[in-house]
C-alpha cells in the first residue's frame, strides 16, 4: 500500500531534513525511471523565521520556493510580529498571552535571520504569521489530496512494482529540534493550523512527530538548548 504524506519542517533543523528526504526520494525515484517532479501526494513545507532558507552548507539542495514559508519579511523587526500577533487575540485572552511572549521592550533579535534560540520569539513570529502560515499549510493539503494525487502515486507504484492500492488518508509528519528558538517555539501551534485545515476528518488528529533532542548537537550550549526542550516538551 502506498501513501499521500505531509512532511512538515518547522525551524533550521527540520527545514534540513526535509532537503535531505526530498533529495533521496528524488534519487531513488530517478533510478527506477521517475520523470519530473516529486508526486503530488508527496507534499512538503517548510516553516522558518528567516526571511529566506538557511543552511547553505548543508550537503542537500535547498527546498524548491514553493515549499518553503518565511515568517519574515525583509526589514521586519520583532515588533511588528508581536503587535501582529496580539490582533488574532481576543481582549479577554490578552493577559495570558502577555506571560508568554516577550516585550518588545526586551528583544533585541533580528527575526530576519531566526529566532536567536529564544523560543518565546520563535512562537511570537509564528502568531504573528499566523494566516500566512495556515494558508501555505491548506494549499499543501489540497495538492495532496487532489485528482493528480492519486494518479501519480498509481504511476509511482507500478513503477516500483509495489502494491497499487492507495491509502486514502494522508498521513503528517512533523519534524523539528526541540533545542532552539522557531522549532521548539512554533512546532505545537504548526500542529494545531493543520487540525484546523479540515478539523472534521480524523488524520489530522493523528500527527507524528519527529523530534531532535538536544544531545544531537555538540556545539552549541547545552545549558540553553536544555532549557528549551524541557519548556517545548511540557
Amino acid at each position: 500500500m502506498i501513501h499521500p504524506y505531509l512532511f512538515v519542517g518547522v525551524g533550521g533543523s527540520g527545514g534540513k531534513t526535509l532537503r535531505a528526504l526530498r533529495n533521496n526520494l528524488e534519487l531513488k525515484l530517478s533510478q527506477a525511471g521517475w520523470e519530473g517532479d516529486l508526486p503530488a501526494a508527496w507534499q512538503f513545507l517548510h516553516i522558518d523565521s528567516p526571511v529566506i532558507q538557511d543552511g547553505p552548507n548543508f550537503p542537500a539542495p535547498l527546498l524548491p520556493p514553493t515549499d518553503y514559508q518565511g515568517l519574515s519579511k525583509a526589514g521586519q523587526a520583532y515588533s511588528d510580529s508581536y503587535m501582529r500577533a496580539m490582533q488574532y487575540v481576543d481582549p479577554e485572552d490578552k493577559d495570558d498571552y502577555l506571560r508568554f511572549m516577550p516585550s518588545p521592550d526586551e528583544v533585541s533579535v533580528n527575526p530576519t535571520i531566526g529566532a536567536g534560540q529564544f523560543r518565546g520569539v520563535g512562537r511570537v513570529l509564528l502568531l504573528g504569521a499566523h494566516d500566512i502560515v495556515r494558508n501555505a499549510l491548506s494549499n499543501k493539503v489540497d495538492k495532496l489530496m487532489g485528482a493528480e494525487a492519486t494518479s501519480d502515486l498509481i504511476a509511482v507504484a507500478r513503477m516500483l512494482k509495489i502494491n497499487e492500492q492507495i491509502q486514502a488518508a494522508p498521513t503528517v509528519i512533523i519534524i523539528t529540534s526541540l533545542a532552539g528558538g522557531s522549532g521548539a517555539g512554533q512546532f505545537y501551534e504548526v500542529a494545531e493550523m493543520i487540525k484546523s485545515v479540515r478539523p472534521n476528518e480524523s488524520w489530522v488528529h493523528e500527527i507524528y512527530n519527529m523530534l531532535y533532542a538536544p544531545d544531537v548537537f555538540t556545539e552549541v550550549d547545552q545549558e540553553l538548548l536544555v532549557g528549551n526542550a524541557l519548556f517545548a516538551m511540557s
